[in-house]
């Protein structure tokens, strides 16, 4: 974190909304101020705990109301990941990166890639399109959380989607009698084991997966049964 370039924008930005005739309250103050003493992707709750932490006896409306100044003056902007949470970064002039986001963990890597750029670029203009802004996201799970859970063979039911796997084993029903069925089963769907495949959607009930070009519905009782190496 460059603290001296913040501590200028952090002037320039109060010099602003003083220029604009905008009241700003101690507490305000506090919270503008904590938004430019870090690096860090803070949510609505971040705020919320600094504010009790300091005392600040903040509103949730006075925090809402800082954080929409920020956002209208373009000093900040605000983000969703692949959590849903809103969260508030530094808006830099002439400055963009984009994003890694861990699924597991919910760490946030900022990137930056000029060949990257210059082709989205290039796509445009191939296109005919204008470009005036863009923004990309990658989901995925980052190397700590990957090595955590990645220490053995995991059941199928904890794979995140679009998390790519191998199958190593398929387990039999732990019903008396129904081993062979299951398996046979499984086998009829198409599932054997060294299969590469993808989760395409999860929802309570089912996992939905591709394997080859073939979709398959698996339910969460036979998805915990088929054990799979992660792949990168």
């Amino acid at each position: 974190m460059n603290q001296l370039l913040h501590k200028q924008i952090l002037s320039k930005c109060l010099e602003l909304l003083a220029a604009n005739d905008v009241a700003v309250k101690p507490a305000t103050q506090a919270i503008i101020d904590h938004f430019f003493s870090t690096d860090e992707h803070l949510s609505l709750e971040d705020f919320e705990y600094f504010s009790t932490q300091r005392n600040l006896n903040a509103s949730l409306s006075e925090i809402r109301t800082a954080l929409q100044l920020l956002v209208d003056y373009g000093f900040a902007s605000r983000k969703v990941f692949g959590d849903g949470v809103e969260r508030y970064e530094h808006q830099h002039v002439g400055a963009h990166h984009d994003h890694l986001y861990c699924i597991k963990c919910s760490a946030i890597i900022e990137f930056y890639s000029e060949p990257l750029e210059e082709e989205q670029l290039a796509i445009a203009k191939e296109h005919s399109f204008h470009a005036f802004s863009h923004k990309m996201q990658i989901n995925g799970i980052c190397d700590v959380c990957f090595r955590g859970i990645n220490t053995g063979l995991i059941p199928l039911s904890l794979v995140e989607a679009g998390g790519r796997f191998k199958i190593r084993r398929l387990e039999h029903s732990t019903s008396p009698g129904h081993g062979r069925e299951f398996l046979r089963r499984l086998q009829e769907m198409g599932i054997r084991q060294g299969l590469e495949g993808e989760i395409l959607q999860r929802s309570p009930g089912i996992i939905m997966v591709i394997l080859g070009n073939t979709r398959v519905a698996l339910r969460r009782g036979q998805s915990q049964r088929i054990l799979v190496e992660l792949l990168n």
